[in-house]
């Protein structure tokens, strides 16, 4: 944003600028970061520890040999915390680490992938400062630009359920996150507040913010960005200049990217050293071209060393079976057949992005989940069912996820190339019943979804006890009232259970603690209900 390097210099958090004024945040959280119990917004002076790479502090974490080891080990805690509670609060089981990567989609956390460590503790704890920070602005009445992401309508609260088929497309559906002079909440990050602070050198944003706060910490009330419609002015050319500039960007790339691929395709080229986003486009106009057979051998090769690893990119997979011809549909399933844990979200990366696939719907046809039935609609009409048996849930999905890709995509797989390349163990390995006297049996129940959540979690609960019992989830709307040197959120929860509607309502400063005070309530009615009726497992 700035332009002269030197000035660049003289400001940047590197040691050189040891000592010069910048803008202090502390906050301390409970034990679980579910809630803020104290913060401190300050002038401060730079203070510099060290400096890592992300590859670098994950290192550091794994060795234990750096002299800020042990802080950034306690930073990595808190951030996961502060990931787990996002998580949970958007509908997905928090024993169940995940984070969404910097292309949106949502990864397995694991500590030992090279950068992920850092990565997890930028986000987090970023994502707490600026929340926190703006709900302090908003207590102190100090003018700011917020960044908000909100439901299209109130409908879209009920697709909160469809997060654990087909998370990353939830946000996708709700538009994009935008700059405003009033606060309306961000969805995605299940923060009732949110701005930007932390990049003032990157965005104008942050600066505009930073600015009215140092004024306020200063003691003045005549803000140099003004609130009411001045601000809402400038959050309106801010928006309109990055409109144009993300246009202007996007037209340039794609024809730089539409002359780089002919030329590729021509002459061939080290495809290692590009993008997953560059292969995307390269594999598509060679599709359209009817060239695929012909393009460099090279780009099957790179797709496929980059594919052969647990964090395969979903983009790239769902592009081969959808553009690709019959090696490289063998390639999707030599891949599947090392992965099958990908069969699902490839099928639901492509009932989001693809031309054929309108909807993704898994169903349990008994009530020890052990078999699945998968209806996938395509946008022409058709119907295609398949049901699938495994020793437990997860297998059930992956065989009958695999089973539908097959035909979808009319994919040609004889017996001999189903062997070859792995996939008949998935599909036909027999599926292991304990004996009903084998000791240890674990017994699968929908009353163990009413055990009491051990984190507070109730709106997880909830929509987990929906799922096993094949019901709609319950509608939730939301309001907001801005008073004066406070914000109140209102949670209204209409759930049909039993033949009766039942009505929870929630209220409190932040929309998370509101909400789950109305899924408490139906939570409690559900277990009281049931416990009262004795509806078997």
């Amino acid at each position: 944003m700035i332009p002269d390097e030197s000035v660049v210099s003289r400001i940047s958090l590197t040691p050189r600028n040891t000592l010069i004024p910048v803008l202090g945040v502390t906050f301390k959280l409970n034990p679980n970061a579910e809630e803020c119990i104290d913060l401190k917004v300050e002038r401060a002076r730079l203070r510099h520890l060290g400096r890592y790479t992300q590859k670098g502090a994950a290192t550091a974490i794994k060795n234990g040999q750096s002299e800020l080891s042990d802080e950034l080990r306690d930073a990595l805690t808190l951030a996961i915390r502060l990931m787990r509670q996002r998580m949970a609060a958007l509908g997905l089981d928090s024993r169940n680490d995940v984070y969404i990567d910097e292309s949106g989609i949502f990864r397995d956390l694991k500590i030992s992938d090279p950068d992920t460590a850092g990565y997890i503790i930028v986000q987090e704890i970023m994502i707490a400062t600026n929340s926190l920070v703006a709900s302090w602005c908003l207590d102190k009445c100090i003018p700011i630009l917020f960044r908000n992401h909100i439901p299209k309508n109130y409908d879209d609260e009920a697709f909160i359920a469809e997060l654990k088929i087909i998370p990353a497309a939830r946000m996708h559906e709700m538009g994009k996150a935008f700059i405003s002079a009033t606060c309306q909440g961000h969805m995605a990050l299940q923060a009732p507040s949110y701005s930007w602070f932390t990049s003032p050198l990157r965005r104008y944003v942050d600066m505009v913010n930073q600015h009215n706060i140092m004024a306020y910490l200063d003691g003045h009330r005549h803000f140099p960005y003004t609130g009411g419609e001045d601000m809402r002015r400038l959050a309106e050319e801010i928006e309109s200049r990055l409109g144009a500039i993300n246009k202007k960007v996007s037209e340039g790339y794609k024809l730089r990217m539409q002359r780089f691929v002919a030329r590729s395709l021509k002459a061939g080229m080290d495809f290692s050293r590009v993008e997953d986003g560059v292969l995307i486009r390269v594999i598509k106009a060679a599709s359209t071209d009817g060239t695929l057979d012909q393009a460099p051998l090279g780009l099957m090769d790179e797709c496929r060393k980059r594919l052969l690893t647990r964090n395969t990119s979903l983009s790239l997979l769902s592009t081969a079976i959808e553009y690709g011809n019959r090696d490289w549909h063998h390639l999707v399933f030599e891949i599947l057949a090392r992965f099958p844990e990908h069969a699902v979200s490839l099928l639901s990366a492509l009932a989001m992005s693809s031309e054929l696939i309108a909807s993704v719907e898994f169903r349990s046809t008994d009530m020890t989940n052990l078999t699945q039935e998968l209806v996938v609609r395509t946008k022409s009409g058709l119907t295609v069912s398949k049901i699938a048996t495994g020793s437990n849930k997860a297998l059930a999905k992956q065989r009958s996820a695999i089973l539908a890709l097959i035909e979808i995509y009319q994919v040609e797989l004889s017996e001999s190339d189903q062997e070859e390349i792995g996939i008949n163990k998935i599909l036909t390995d027999p599926v292991s019943k304990a004996s009903d006297n084998e000791p240890g049996q674990k017994e699968i129940s929908i009353n163990a979804c009413l055990e009491d959540p051990s984190n507070g979690n109730y709106k997880g609960k909830v929509l987990e006890y929906c799922v096993k019992a094949k019901i709609a989830p319950p509608h939730v709307s939301s309001t907001m009232e801005q008073l004066a040197t406070s914000t109140r959120h209102y949670v209204t929860a209409e759930f049909v259970f039993l033949g009766c509607v039942i009505i929870a309502k929630g209220e409190a400063s932040k929309l998370r603690d509101a909400e789950r005070q109305a899924f408490k309530e139906i939570f409690l009615k559900i277990k009281s209900a049931t416990l009262k009726q004795n509806i078997p497992a």
